[in-house]
Order: C-alpha cells, then sequence, then structure tokens
C-alpha cells in the first residue's frame, strides 16, 4: 500500500469514527438530562471533547505524512506522538476528575433522583453502536493501517463497549435490590459504578503516554521491537565483509529510524556488496514493520 492510499484510509477511519462519536454524544447529552445521570452527563463532557481532538486530527493527518526535509529531518512523525499524549492525557485527567466526583457524591449519601429505565436504554444504544464501530474499525485495520492514531480511537471504543455494558447492566439489576432486601445500595449505584469503571480505564492510556514520550525523546522501541530488528541486520551482515559494531534504532510515531555502524574487513569499501547488504535488509524490514529508514554508516 503506498503512502498516499494508507493516508486515504486512515482519513476514512477517522471520520468514520467521528460520524458515530456525533451519534453517541447527542444520545448520551439529551438522556443525561432526561435522567438526571452523573456518569452520563461526565460521559457527554468526555466525548464532546474527544470529539473536537479527533476533528482536528482529521485536519492534521496530512502533516503526519509530511516529506523529510532539512528543516524536519523526522517530517511529520513528531505530530502524531504530540496528538497521542494530548489524547490520552485528557482522558486520563477526565478518568481522574470522575473517580474524584463521584466519590464526593458517594459520601454526600448518593443520589435517588434518577431514571434507571432511561439510564438502560442510553446505555444499550450506545452498547450497540460501540460494539459495531468496534468490530469493523479493528476488522479493516490491516498491519499498515495499524498506527498510533488508529489504536487510541480502537481503544477508545473499546472502552465504550465495557463502559457501557457494566453501567447499563449493573442498572437493570437495580430493579431486582427489593427482592433481595439491598435497595439501600441503589443511591449509591451510579456514582459507584463511574468510579469502579473509572478506575480500571487509567491504565491504558498511561501505557500509551510512556510509548509516545519515548517516541519524542527518541528513546529506542521496546526491547521486542529492538531485538528483531537488531537480529535480522546482524544475519544479513554475517556472511559479509562487514561486521557491526553498533545498532542506533530510535522511533518517532509510527516510523523506525536505523543506523547501522559497521567497519569492513578489506581497506577499500565494496560500494556494491554495501548497497545489495542494505537493499536486502531494508526488504526484510518493511515486511515486519510499517515505516523504516535504514542507514550504513562506516565506523571510522
Amino acid at each position: 500500500m503506498s503512502k498516499k492510499e494508507r493516508q486515504k484510509k486512515e482519513k476514512k477511519l477517522i471520520n468514520f469514527s467521528l460520524l458515530f462519536s456525533a451519534v453517541v454524544i447527542l444520545i448520551e447529552f439529551l438522556l443525561s438530562f432526561a435522567s438526571k445521570s452523573n456518569t452520563l452527563l461526565m460521559d457527554s463532557v468526555f466525548d464532546i471533547a474527544d470529539l473536537l481532538l479527533v476533528g482536528v486530527l482529521a485536519l492534521i493527518i496530512p502533516l503526519i505524512y509530511g516529506p523529510i526535509t532539512e528543516k524536519k529531518p523526522f517530517g511529520g512523525a513528531q505530530i502524531e506522538s504530540v496528538f497521542v499524549i494530548i489524547k490520552n492525557g485528557f482522558l486520563l485527567l477526565v478518568t481522574i476528575y470522575s473517580i474524584i466526583s463521584n466519590v464526593k457524591i458517594i459520601l454526600e449519601g448518593g443520589r435517588n433522583d434518577l431514571d434507571y429505565n432511561i439510564i438502560v436504554l442510553a446505555e444499550v444504544l450506545i452498547l450497540i453502536i460501540s460494539v459495531l464501530v468496534y468490530g469493523m474499525m479493528s476488522k479493516v485495520t490491516t498491519k499498515e493501517l495499524n498506527t498510533p492514531v488508529i489504536k487510541t480511537e480502537i481503544l477508545t471504543w473499546k472502552q465504550n463497549m465495557f463502559w457501557t455494558f457494566g453501567v447499563g447492566f449493573t442498572f437493570f439489576l437495580q430493579r431486582f435490590f427489593g427482592a433481595f432486601h439491598i435497595e439501600f445500595i441503589t443511591p449509591y449505584l451510579d456514582p459507584g459504578i463511574a468510579v469502579f469503571l473509572a478506575s480500571f480505564m487509567i491504565f491504558e492510556p498511561v501505557k500509551l503516554i510512556i510509548s509516545a514520550l519515548k517516541n519524542i525523546l527518541l528513546i529506542a522501541p521496546e526491547s521486542k521491537i529492538f531485538n528483531e530488528i537488531k537480529r535480522i541486520i546482524d544475519k544479513e551482515v554475517k556472511n559479509t565483509k562487514f561486521k557491526v559494531t553498533f545498532h542506533e534504532i530510535v522511533q518517532t510515531g509510527r516510523k523506525l529510524w536505523i543506523d547501522v555502524y559497521f567497519k569492513s574487513s578489506d581497506e577499500d569499501l565494496n560500494i556494491n556488496e554495501l548497497k545489495n547488504v542494505k537493499k536486502q535488509t531494508e526488504e526484510i524490514l518493511k515486511r515486519k514493520f510499517e515505516e523504516i529508514d535504514i542507514e550504513f554508516i562506516p565506523d571510522i
């Protein structure tokens, strides 16, 4: 798949996600007022902000695919990492705020003025949309399209799925509390579920933020990727007159930058042999990784 085709397909996926995000926000916003649910209202506030961020992303996708120049030696690769940090940072802040505000409601005695039937209806509608969007995005996202931005979008819909299922199912069970003489739990149900699910939502954004920070700081990729690249390079160089002295591997967004420092057993460098080694190594790496830039540098 060419870079232009990948850019076009990525933008289509983002627009697809945007469209259904708008539908979910409309459901959450209207039914939060009808049900007086803090959980639905917080969801709608988060999703509105998320929609704005994804809208900005749709506009900057061409910049991510920008060419390498003297002024921009990494092209637009760093833009993607910055976006991932902003989006997941916002998700993290909203999650923490949700926990704090709902713990406060619990300490104040909970709430008794909610319409649970409307909340269940809202959660069922959102769950259906989330399952459909998550399923379709996961299905069409090939290895070449599995970029940090698309991963973040798929993660958002996955979280929506689990969140709405948990909330909807628990509120549905609320109607049976009387039969088991546990109706005293009811006032704490809405804020309690919000705190419980938000606690589990903290970890994924943190992992994505750490990964994006590593990209911005030009830190080597995770050990598994680093060792795999190193193994491929060493294997291709093994039966040549070159000996690898150092591997310099960094990742910015979706692109890997690889500098291979080497020494030659001959006093005169065989350019044709070096070209062949580079070509073969590059072809193998491109089958495994989305975007790479590899250079062989004499260690003198």
